[in-house]
């Protein structure tokens, strides 16, 4: 199995060509120039996507040869290579019904073409020699294989290497008055005090949201964990909220970015607990359209609140999380968004966490290592 798929390669080109709307599909069909290792495919994949911009909808053979004939840059390659039987082959051949599959195949292949590249062993994923003994096994096993599976492998052997190797910042062995004068004239200067939750009752045990620290919320089903996890979140992120005792908005002074991960609830479900929070309103009338106009008034300016504050509240989805979607889903709303404030709600057995369990890479100094680089708050509601 060569690291590249003709096959995979027409069906996908031939494809592109029968429907081009495929190309709006971006959430869905992530296709890239590194997609395709040859020459050819990537002139006429580049070709495909100049129709698409001007508004075709299906390309045809003689539409592809024009393109080509027309272009002296391009026109040798394609000569070279028996452009004009290849794209007959792929609009011939190619099966709109079957585009995902081939799709799919044309992104793992990439993938691990890039993983090779950039010196990753690949070998539990693909063999090139067809005689190897292994290799009907390893075969299977990439048919099987998922995009994110194919990651998470990786990602596990790269833990194992981290796990020997980077051990200094986890294992310390002092006295225990070591230290302890300098960190009494700290606290003195910077009391350990985080930012308030929701309850004067938590804000005296755990001192509010410190930085660095894990909170675990843990009650039965429907008892309120995401709705008091919601509320904390954005108290944190959102500085306004109105009080009808006072009958006025609320400046809280607290302006910090929070990412909240759900793992069941869709963004609407969550919108309206964020909007129940910041206008004070009760989310059951703003659900039933019960709201009178008065509160209407209040629900438009939560709403304009909302929305200037929108880059301090991010909320990501992740059905079925394992440890490294987590942790890539963090590290990369860190780097980008800067996030201060990090809510996963909630913890359970999903069949991700439950494959890590199986395969052992699911290891209580996960939790450790990730305190190590994320320098800000995990709060979690735990079934």
């Amino acid at each position: 199995m060569p690291l590249s798929d003709k096959n995979s390669m027409i069906q996908v080109i031939g494809c592109l060509m029968k429907n081009t709307t495929i190309l709006s599909q971006a959430d869905k069909y992530d296709i890239n120039f590194s997609d395709f290792d040859d020459l050819l495919n990537r002139y006429i994949y580049q070709a495909i996507q100049n129709f698409y911009a001007s508004g075709a909808r299906t390309i045809s053979v003689v539409d592809l040869d024009n393109f080509f004939q027309e272009r002296p840059e391009i026109k040798n390659e394609y000569e070279k290579r028996n452009g004009l039987e290849y794209i007959k082959d792929c609009e011939g051949l190619s099966n709109p019904d079957t585009f995902d599959y081939y799709y799919i195949r044309l992104k793992k292949i990439s993938l691990l073409r890039s993983l090779k590249k950039s010196g990753f062993d690949i070998s539990y994923f693909y063999c090139e020699n067809p005689l190897a003994a292994n290799y009907k096994e390893t075969q299977e096993r990439f048919e099987q294989a998922s995009i994110s599976t194919i990651f998470d492998e990786v990602k596990k052997r790269l833990s194992i290497v981290e796990k020997e190797y980077n051990t200094s910042d986890l294992n310390t062995s002092a006295g225990a008055s070591v230290g302890l004068r300098e960190l009494v004239q700290t606290l003195k200067k910077k009391p350990e005090i985080g930012q308030p939750l929701s309850g004067s009752i938590y804000n005296t045990v755990v001192s509010g949201a410190r930085l660095g620290k894990y909170y675990i919320r843990s009650a039965g089903s429907g008892v309120g964990k995401t709705r008091l996890a919601v509320g904390d979140a954005c108290r944190l992120a959102i500085p306004k909220y109105y009080d009808w005792h006072k009958e006025c908005w609320i400046d809280t002074g607290l302006n910090n970015k929070v990412l909240f991960i759900t793992t069941e609830l869709d963004r609407d479900e969550v919108q309206t607990m964020l909007l129940a929070n910041v206008s004070g309103i009760n989310e059951d009338k703003i659900l039933n359209g019960e709201c009178n106009f008065l509160e209407d008034k209040i629900i438009e300016q939560a709403l304009d609140i909302i929305e200037y504050f929108n880059d301090n509240f991010i909320l990501d989805k992740i059905p079925d999380p394992s440890i490294n979607q987590i942790e890539a889903c963090v590290r990369n709303h860190k780097q980008v968004d800067q996030i201060e404030y990090v809510f996963y709600d909630y913890i359970f057995s999903s069949p991700g966490l439950l494959s890590e369990f199986k395969s052992n890479n699911l290891r209580e100094d996960m939790c450790k290592r990730m305190s190590s680089y994320i320098p800000f708050p995990l709060i979690s509601g735990v079934m």
